[in-house]
This record gives C-alpha cells, structure tokens and sequence, in this order.
C-alpha cells in the first residue's frame, strides 16, 4: 500500500498570513513570528493532491488541523478540495478544528457532501490493500495545548494485523526531541500514556502517523513506528508518500517520502528526521533499513 500523508492545512480564509510556530519565536496562545503563511496553504493543498495522483497513491491520509480556528466555512472548504484527490481519503481531526466543539468536523462533514470521496476515519479501520487503517480523533480541548481523545482506537478488533493509526498528536512524545534541537513543543495529549500504553502492548506492529508539532520527526519503541510529518502552513511545507508492505507473519517494511511544496525558505526547518527513510519490523521491533529504498519523489514544486 502507498498513501500520500498530509497534515496542518490550517485554513483560514480571512487570513494573509500570520506568525509562524517555529520560525520567528513563539508565546503562550498560538502562532507567533513570521514563519506560517496561512493564505497560501489551500494552494498547497490541492499541489500536494496532485503530487499524490502522480505517484498513484492508493490512499491520502490527513492528520488533523485542517483549520485554524475551526471555523464551519472553513472546514467545508478544506473537507471539499479534499474530495479532489485521485485516491479515497481518510480524515482526522486536530485541536485546531475542535476548539471547543468536538462535533464541529463531523457536522462540516455532512455539508460538505464528499461521503462518497473522503472518510471520517474510524478507531476499528478499514482495510487498504492487506493493511488495516484507523484513526483518533481529537474530544475536549482546553485552550490551545491540552487536549484528550474523543474515545481510544479499538484495539481489540486489530487483533494481531499491522495497523497504521492516523493521530494528530504523537502517541510516542516527542517533547525532549524537539527541545533538544531548539524548537517549541505544543504539548501533548493529556491521555497519551493510555494510548501509548495500548499500542505498545501488541505484539504486532503499528505505525502511527501525525502532525500537530509542525516538524518532521522519527521515533521507535517497541512494535510502534511514529512518522510524524512537516505542516503544509509553515516550513517545510511538505507532504510525504509512505509504502507499507507486509513480508510475512509478523514483518512489516515501511519507507517514507517527503515532497516539498515549495522552495526553501527558512534557515532553520524544524526537520528531525531524513527525506527519505526506510523502516523494517523483524517480529520485535523496528530497525532503520538502509539497503530498502524509499519512494523516489518527482522534482519538488515551487509554490508561486
């Protein structure tokens, strides 16, 4: 299976632009700086759609914030360029679209009347050629940084098969990651150490893939794999292809993409992880795989 991963439209059409999460310092309360470029990210969006058609993609993931305030109009546009996309798409939410109101995307869902092209993604999943595919949403948020699950995956019904889990926030915390290299960290969920603690228990794999820390990172324990992905509204404004391709009973080989939507902008990109990466589990954990090669990107696209 190939998806296309995308996360952190963060839409808001009322907006030229705003300060960045990383570039350019961050306070209490949001985006902060010069770094984020919150008209250009829909633009974005549909590029990285077209990215995904051209490499075939069987499916496209999107890990949350696909907008910054929640806004209704908003999340109906987001929702409907989506429904553009050359493959199904699965959709989860992120703080940014709850802010207050866990039924706000389920309610933009029904408007938007893309049933037949883009899913809510569900904690059981669905299967994508031989690999099953869930998803969590986030419930209650309080102000910008705490946040719970709407309700934990049903790990129970994954029974022994890989699984890729679509979370917006990290079920693996990347605080120390991210601080060690100097950038700021947007906290974690406050349930994380029971979702970590039932994906950890598996003995068979599980690859979670997300946003919310606006960096591209890498991190194993255990049977879990966790890509997390750049945001498309700040740098490096990218979206990534990821194959995963089962080898037989409890092996797993899993490599990752990144495809930049535009040229380089920023000194210093909160990027943490490689371009490309190649990942394989043995039937107890994961090893970085040098020998697998990763997806081959086209030429990235410079963003006008």
């Amino acid at each position: 299976m190939r998806f296309g991963l995308l996360s952190d439209v963060h839409w808001r059409s009322d907006a030229a632009s705003a300060g960045g999460w990383h570039d350019g310092g961050t306070a209490p309360g949001g985006f902060h700086g010069t770094g984020a470029e919150l008209a250009g990210s829909l633009e974005r969006l549909g590029l990285a759609l077209e990215r995904f058609a051209a490499h075939e993609v069987d499916l496209v993931v999107v890990a949350g914030d696909l907008t910054h305030h929640g806004e209704p109009g908003a999340l109906v546009e987001v929702l409907r360029r989506c429904g553009d996309a050359s493959a199904p798409v699965l959709v989860v939410s992120g703080n940014h679209d709850v802010d207050g109101d866990a039924d706000c995307l389920g309610r933009a869902y029904e408007l938007a009347g893309v049933s037949d092209r883009v899913t809510l993604a569900s904690g059981t999943g669905v299967a994508c050629d031989g690999v099953r595919v869930a998803g969590v949403h986030v419930g209650e948020t309080i102000g910008w940084f705490g946040a719970r699950l709407r309700r934990l995956p049903n790990v129970a019904a994954w029974g022994e098969e890989p699984v890729v889990l679509i979370s917006h926030f990290p079920a693996l915390s990347l605080a120390s990651i991210v601080a060690r290299e100097g950038f700021p960290y947007p906290g974690d969920l406050r349930d994380r150490g029971v979702l970590a603690h039932a994906l950890l228990a598996r003995t068979a794999p599980t690859l979670v893939v997300g946003g919310h820390v606006h960096a591209r990172a890498t991190l194993t324990e255990g049977p879990v794999l966790q890509m997390t992905g750049g945001a498309l509204v700040e740098p490096p404004y990218e979206c990534a292809l990821v194959d995963v391709e089962p080898l037989g009973p409890g092996r797993l080989t899993v490599r990752r993409a990144c495809l930049r939507l535009r040229d380089r902008d920023s000194a210093r990109e909160p990027v943490l992880a490689p371009e490309r990466e190649a990942w394989l589990f043995d039937g107890a954990r994961w090893t970085a795989a040098g020998s697998l090669s990763a997806p081959a990107p086209t030429p990235a696209a410079v963003d006008a």
